[in-house]
């Protein structure tokens, strides 16, 4: 069983993943990574208030230089989709999203009642296939600096998606979200992807 032991110290996706019976754990050895990171990072922000948004734009700006590498040198043979520093900024964007969500309960915001509309939705999810289909190339190397832009928007644009998801969690225009079928496409969609992309 090639590169089990990196599967079980959580470290696999920085092992090409092609190699080994396991590969397609390499998205939750970057989840667990940041399950450990993440409470030396809030620790940070809690013990440095005066330095908590220098924090956040240094983090922020960490997955940006990190991408931009990618354009300049080959770092080793592991494609920058599988790295952890890649979604840095992923992960900080969705704990924003989490205080926004939780901030509607004690001061609500007219930015969060106005961010409910349906056509909102809409909007984000026309977006977010308008990223997909134009930026389907630059998943994958050879990369660019339009790639550095890319991976950003994404993830900015579907850490919108589950914040209008859950403002709207009992809208009956979630309905089918909720539904058997629903669950079921979404099933078939993702092993499907893997199985014509290889990934």
């Amino acid at each position: 069983m090639t590169h089990a032991w990196a599967y079980l110290l959580f470290i696999g996706n920085w092992f090409p993943h092609q190699l080994s019976e396991f590969g397609i754990l390499w998205t939750v050895s970057i989840e667990e990574q940041f399950y450990l990171l993440f409470p030396l990072i809030f620790w940070a922000v809690v013990s440095f208030e005066r330095w908590r948004w220098a924090i956040a734009i240094v983090l922020l700006l960490v997955p940006y230089l990190w991408r931009l590498t990618f354009t300049w040198v080959e770092i080793g043979p592991t494609p920058l989709y599988y790295l952890t520093l890649t979604y840095v900024g992923t992960f900080l964007l969705g704990s924003g999203a989490a205080v926004l969500y939780r901030r509607q309960f004690t001061s609500p915001s007219l930015f969060l009642e106005r961010a409910r509309h349906p056509l909102v939705g809409v909007a984000l999810v026309v977006m977010a296939g308008t990223l997909g289909y134009l930026g389907r190339a630059t998943w994958w190397a050879p990369y660019h600096v339009g790639t550095t832009l890319f991976y950003g928007s994404v993830s900015a644009v579907l850490t919108l998606i589950l914040l209008w998801v859950v403002l709207n969690v009992g809208a009956r225009e979630l309905g089918w979200l909720r539904s058997v079928r629903s669950v079921y496409f979404r099933i078939r969609c993702t092993w499907s992807t893997f199985w014509c992309t290889g990934r």
